[in-house]
């Protein structure tokens, strides 16, 4: 019976050992055939835990802060734009704690790290922090970012840079996230995405939320 095929992954594998000019072993030749592919199958993530051997330690890799803002600065005034195409200002939001992530829909580690912002927004919304990622999508990249958006119906504010506000900034690398306290000053900032990272952002977040200041 002939059965056909409705994907394109590999069905085998060969190798051979590379044999030197007038050897006279025989070739070594591993075969493996791969039976039951389901594309699109689930993901076993337990697959991929690696068991760290005895003597060594997991260092996870941490990005430097890649910005010319310092902590204790001031953003300089921008003019952006929401969803609806309305301008919006930063100094709207002083008297609020502000969470700005700088994002673009190019960048694939700044798309994963966005769920993770939605959970701070769900967490601390409601207690006064204001969450604003800033896509730095420009012209045709504008209807990627806008279906990713969609997609993962973020509820957060979402604003659009059409100046040149990340550069001015000197951020190279996404994400970029920067936390301003009530006055609109900075009080936090991390590049990448990192569980440290996350973790002193909680705690900064939490402690500016509890200062009466």
């Amino acid at each position: 019976r002939r059965v056909l095929f409705r994907s394109d992954l590999p069905r085998r594998m060969a190798t051979s050992s590379p044999q030197m000019p007038g050897a006279r072993q025989e070739p070594v030749f591993t075969v493996v055939d791969f039976l039951k592919l389901q594309p699109n199958g689930a993901i076993d993530q337990a697959e991929f835990e690696v068991a760290i051997p005895k003597l060594y330690d997991l260092q996870v890799f941490e990005p430097e802060v890649q910005s010319t803002v310092e902590t204790g600065d001031d953003l300089p005034e921008v003019t952006l734009t929401d969803r609806t195409g309305k301008e919006r200002r930063l100094d709207e939001f002083r008297g609020e704690f502000v969470l700005i992530e700088f994002w673009a829909s190019w960048s694939p580690q700044s798309k994963l790290s966005l769920p993770g912002t939605q959970q701070l927004h769900d967490e601390f919304g409601k207690r006064g922090l204001r969450v604003i990622a800033l896509s730095l999508d420009v012209e045709d990249e504008l209807d990627d970012a806008r279906k990713f958006l969609d997609a993962k119906k973020f509820s957060f504010l979402t604003l659009f840079d059409g100046s040149d506000f990340a550069e001015d900034l000197g951020l190279k690398t996404l994400p970029h996230l920067i936390l301003l306290d009530r006055t609109g000053k900075v009080v936090y900032q991390h590049t990448g995405d990192s569980p440290k990272a996350e973790k002193r952002l909680r705690r900064k977040i939490l402690e500016q939320l509890s200062s009466k200041n």
